[in-house]
């Protein structure tokens, strides 16, 4: 149930039984933070344990401040562009550093990032339809790797947006997915959620697991696995 939006309801309500200038204001807060949410900490998030579907990645390994990441959606945009890659195919990342925690540190943070494409029956069609071997070829020799994740089980948090999260200025997907991260990871560490699940991913977040992201047009993906975590190591290979 959300708390938040019924509590939100009531105020409106009494604003507007004392003054519709006061309802008006609240209900235009509630707008605010319904669409760009950066009122409500975790409003908008969703965590759930589902299992992952066995993915195709193409990827690189990066090492610096994650803020310096953004600039490569770009680099997403002339591929897709080049090749006419199908919707299916998402930039992603998977960053194993807290930069909150690494603060002095944020040179050397480590992640991998680069292009997913779901393996499973909802996606197999319109992959079929697609000649990916140029597109392979093409990432092999800008030395991108590739490799299969089996399906797995974990913790995915999914969040849609107003606005797209892969299409939009540098600047809006920055503050979009810090603010996302934020809600996530808020709801994840919350004190009361002592679920087995969630222990297991916070302690394989806390290896080198990391957190897997995937950018959507308005729908960010976030994931962290319960099991087969050493399969998400992809870094120190």
């Amino acid at each position: 149930m959300n708390y938040e939006a019924i509590i939100l309801f009531l105020l409106t309500s009494l604003a507007f039984y004392i003054k519709i200038k006061y309802g008006i204001i609240l209900i235009s807060f509630w707008l605010l933070s319904t669409l760009f949410n950066f009122f409500l900490t975790t409003f908008g998030m969703d965590i759930n344990l589902e299992d992952f579907p066995e993915s195709e990645i193409f990827y690189i390994s990066k090492k610096g401040n994650y803020d310096n990441l953004y600039s490569n959606l770009s680099t997403f945009h002339s591929i897709q562009k080049k090749f006419n890659l199908p919707s299916i195919y998402k930039p992603f990342g998977v960053f194993y550093d807290n930069p909150n925690k690494n603060k002095n540190k944020l040179d050397k943070l480590k992640s991998i990032i680069g292009i997913i494409v779901y393996i499973d029956k909802e996606n197999e069609k319109e992959k079929e339809k697609f000649d990916d071997k140029e597109f392979k070829k093409y990432m092999k020799e800008q030395n991108f790797k590739s490799i299969t994740l089996p399906k797995c089980k974990g913790i995915i948090g999914e969040y849609e947006s107003f606005a797209s999260i892969k299409n939009s200025f540098i600047w809006i997907a920055k503050i979009y997915i810090g603010n996302i991260n934020q809600k996530f990871f808020t709801r994840l560490y919350n004190p009361e959620w002592k679920d087995a699940n969630i222990k297991n991913a916070k302690r394989n977040y806390n290896k080198k697991c990391g957190v897997l992201e995937i950018f959507d047009h308005k729908k960010m993906n976030i994931f962290i696995p319960t099991e087969n975590d050493k399969i998400f190591n992809l870094y120190y290979e």
